[in-house]
């Protein structure tokens, strides 16, 4: 069985989680580096390790896919993945202080099909989340 890296929030390597077997045409699972992001947010590395299909960061409780980019930009699902070879840096935003649980996931598409053969995903990672309802420098208006 393979064994990818994984970088926890505080560098800390951890095994990729036993997925779809890669010698069966299984996706090998991203390469993920989660910090806490000031404001209530995570901001996630993830990077597509594979020559086909697709990486993505998202909330292990909820689904929510790492949508939140530079200067603040929301991105679509679609502009949120590393295609094969690349590396997508994004956040997630609105959380509350504490811990949240996050993954990195591999699949032909996103969504992926329940039955996925390809599917592959990390470990799932704590984040301690702070600083939730704090100005962001950003103003509306």
């Amino acid at each position: 069985m393979f064994v990818a890296p994984v970088i926890g929030v505080f560098g800390a390597i951890l095994p990729a989680t036993a997925g779809a077997d890669p010698g069966q045409g299984a996706l090998l699972p991203p390469i993920v580096e989660f910090t806490p992001e000031n404001g209530g947010g995570v901001y996630g590395k993830v990077e597509n390790p594979n020559d086909h299909g697709v990486c993505w960061a998202e909330n292990a409780d909820t689904g929510a896919v790492f949508t939140i980019g530079a200067q603040y930009h929301d991105f679509g699902v679609e502009e949120s993945v590393a295609q094969p070879g690349q590396t997508q840096f994004r956040s997630l935003r609105g959380l509350n202080n504490g811990p949240a649980q996050v993954i990195g996931r591999c699949a032909t598409h996103l969504p992926p099909a329940a039955d996925d053969p390809t599917a592959s995903a990390s470990e799932v990672i704590t984040v301690e989340v702070t600083g939730a309802g704090i100005s962001t420098g950003s103003s509306g208006g």
